[in-house]
């Protein structure tokens, strides 16, 4: 069989910029985060139109 040629993955960037979301919690403590999330969203909507995304200002979310 031949080898192919890969490309190392590459993060998505912004220039030099890479952007993170990071949200903790588990179980019962995930609801806090998802809550400021969906409001985050929501607001975010308002002012980016009803196809804004939080994912979509952000390179990265764990």
């Amino acid at each position: 069989m031949e080898a192919t040629k890969r490309l190392p993955l590459q993060p998505p960037t912004f220039g030099d910029l890479v952007t993170v979301l990071s949200i903790d919690g588990g179980d019962i403590r995930g609801i806090v985060p998802a809550t400021i999330l969906s409001f985050l969203e929501s607001e975010l909507q308002k002012l980016d139109g009803e196809e804004a995304r939080i994912a979509d200002y952000f390179d990265v979310i764990a």
